[in-house]
């Protein structure tokens, strides 16, 4: 709910809190009172489009996930897979099953219970692990099967798309649709050359995912994955039928080239108010918030590389009634500077008390800061953001990202609260935000009238 200085302050008062007053604590600006029964989370596993090169260097600075992460080193010798560009299919299957598998380590050391599990495309491996049906030794050797089937396939290119009719939009350029994340959110997926006519966000992959150009490797990945042995365990989805596990080896191999029906999935899972990202990123905790508006989503690595990126899971998972993790993490500090996965942090670092921040009003420094927090907060890049963008309608940012790029901009800015501040936030564009923001500057301590936006 803060920056991560912030952050780190935060949990160490909750950590205090917890020893010494149960009636309830303050965390940044908001205030708990008995969080009551804490409910069983979703986790749910990101695909490819989550791999960043540092996409283990949050989870192994936490014992439990240093060591899934050795172990698996031990055995596969994937250390160079964490620094992969998102580009290369196999190295990034690689990469994105251990993040997964270390997160699963972490949870379950945190003692998080478990209501169910779900993965997009290549995160189904991982969610399989995560429910305790497939062991992450064979989860690897099938992502590299999985990984190098589809490096083996011709070119091929994907673009996210907003529309109301994905479906058709995809017929008319002749290509497929291969993923709906969100309402009106989908990916389409195709050559190169008819992706390329196509308005919208191009994704950094080198292959059409999803879509009959990639169907070499559903051939290929059958043969390993009849091979393999599943175990029964905790309820795990599909994302190519929305439904539960039955046969994994048919419906893993089936799914190369059918589509990422995610949100059905996630309707699926409608009776759950609790979901839970294995990281890096935070992709779909943000789809998740914009199907489901009543769930709690909670990302555990946002911003990976980043140690206040851990505290502030830790925090969210306290609110939510859960301290395991907070409990695992390094004693009164955090630990930073471990390189790689195969070794463990020895030397915890101990966080500076953040100096004080100087107010800045230069207006083009303020839209800067106003930009920079958003972007920290839900990932899209600076030149993906419109000024006329709307927070929640065009972004699918939720109350509580809403108040963390409050808590942001209140701490590199130096202001503090208002209820103006909130409103500002409620419905407003960009550059609402920033004329806000603006403003507050001008006279910190006077409530803003916020003018509606126009329809």
């Amino acid at each position: 709910v803060t920056s991560p200085e912030g952050r780190i302050r935060d949990v160490e008062r909750a950590r205090a809190w917890m020893d010494t007053d149960p009636e309830g604590f303050e965390l940044g600006h908001l205030a708990f009172r008995g969080v009551g029964e804490a409910q069983p989370a979703v986790v749910v596993v990101p695909g490819q489009g989550a791999q960043k090169p540092g996409a283990w260097d949050s989870v192994a600075t936490l014992p439990a996930g240093a060591d899934a992460l050795a172990d698996l080193n031990a055995a596969f010798d994937i250390t160079a897979d964490g620094r992969a560009p998102a580009a290369d299919p196999l190295p990034l299957h690689r990469s994105l099953f251990a993040v997964a598998v270390a997160w699963t380590a972490v949870l379950n050391k945190a003692a998080i219970p478990i209501a169910a599990t779900a993965g997009h495309s290549l995160g189904e491996l991982g969610a399989l692990v995560a429910a305790g049906r497939l062991s992450p030794q064979d989860g690897l050797k099938l992502a590299e099967v999985r990984g190098q089937a589809l490096q083996d396939c011709e070119p091929g290119a994907m673009v996210a798309v907003t529309n109301d009719d994905a479906q058709a939009l995809a017929k008319a350029h002749g290509v497929v649709v291969a993923a709906e994340n969100a309402p009106g959110k989908a990916v389409l997926s195709g050559p190169v050359d008819k992706i390329a006519g196509i308005e919208g966000h191009r994704l950094h992959v080198s292959r059409a995912f999803h879509s009959p150009g990639v169907a070499s490797a559903a051939d290929k990945l059958r043969d390993a994955l009849g091979k393999t042995s599943f175990s029964d365990g905790l309820p795990c989805y599909s994302v190519a039928s929305a439904r539960l596990f039955d046969d994994p080896a048919r419906e893993l191999a089936n799914a190369i080239t059918a589509p990422v029906l995610f949100a059905s999935t996630v309707r699926a899972l409608a009776q759950h108010s609790l979901f839970v990202e294995l990281g890096p990123g935070s992709f779909l905790s943000r789809s998740i918030a914009a199907t489901l508006p009543h769930a709690r989503c909670i990302p555990l690595d946002p911003t990976p590389g980043d140690e206040g990126s851990i505290v502030s899971a830790a925090a969210a998972l306290l609110a939510a009634g859960h301290s395991g993790l907070l409990e695992t993490l390094p004693g009164g500090s955090v630990e930073i500077g471990l390189a790689y996965p195969h070794a463990r942090p020895s030397n915890p670092v101990e966080m500076a008390e953040p100096s004080p921040v100087a107010i800045v009003s230069s207006p083009s420094t303020v839209r800067e800061t106003v930009i920079a927090a958003i972007c920290e907060v839900t990932g899209y890049p600076a030149d993906f953001l419109d000024q006329d963008a709307d927070l929640e309608g065009d972004l699918g940012v939720d109350s509580i990202r809403k108040m963390e790029i409050l808590g942001i901009l209140q701490d590199r800015l130096g202001f503090t609260t208002l209820e103006s501040d909130y409103a500002a936030l409620a419905e407003a564009k960009i550059s609402t935000i920033v004329a806000h923001v603006e403003q507050r500057l001008d006279d910190p301590e006077a409530e803003v009238e916020v003018a509606p936006e126009a329809n």
